[in-house]
């Protein structure tokens, strides 16, 4: 009983602290919509995939998915590594691969019948599937190197992940909870 109080407790704080949270991406935009109370909250400028086009199929096409996911990890940098530069200051990883995903790849021999599971038990949680499948993994959104980018030019940045200018990573950082629902269009 005193673990129900808790939960109750957790949740009342988080939606008294940040609302009730969404985040909508429009590839062909170039836009990521904040929704806090079913309200725009803020609009942002963004950049995507070397391939933008479509919705990711395995590991390595470039592309981003597409569908309903949720942010299940939140890291701040500065990030170490290679490739660390590139995520700017900031990190919110994406329930990339979901259950629909999985059904997919699990359908044309991509991913086993036990990856298919546990991708579908992360989704139910809402945390961090696999990211070491055939499918692909490790997508989020983050910011970029201190040169930034220019919305006239290029956006079509990352293996996959949605790039964000690094103030603004920083500011969605702050207002984005832990399983805040993401959708991703075309």
């Amino acid at each position: 009983m005193k673990n129900i109080g808790l939960l109750i407790l957790s949740l009342f704080l988080t939606l008294t602290i940040f609302g009730k949270t969404e985040i909508i991406v429009i590839k062909s935009e170039y836009k990521l919509y904040l929704y806090i109370d079913d309200k725009v909250e803020k609009v942002y400028e963004i950049g995507l995939s070397q391939s933008p086009i479509g919705d990711k199929q395995i590991k390595g096409d470039n592309k981003m998915p597409e569908g309903v996911y949720y942010i299940v990890q939140k890291a701040k940098g500065p990030f170490e590594g290679k490739w660390g530069a590139y995520l700017g200051k900031r990190w919110l990883r994406v329930s990339y691969p979901n259950s629909k995903d999985a059904k997919r790849g699990l359908k044309k021999g991509i991913i086993t019948q036990k990856e298919y599971d546990k991708i579908v038990e992360a989704e139910k949680k809402k945390i961090e599937p696999p990211k070491n499948t055939a499918l692909g993994g490790g997508i989020g959104i983050h910011g970029w190197i201190e040169e930034d980018w220019d919305n006239n030019g290029d956006r079509d940045l990352t293996w996959g992940c949605i790039v964000m200018h690094n103030k603004d990573i920083e500011e969605l950082y702050d207002k984005t909870p832990l399983k805040t629902k993401l959708v991703i269009k075309p």
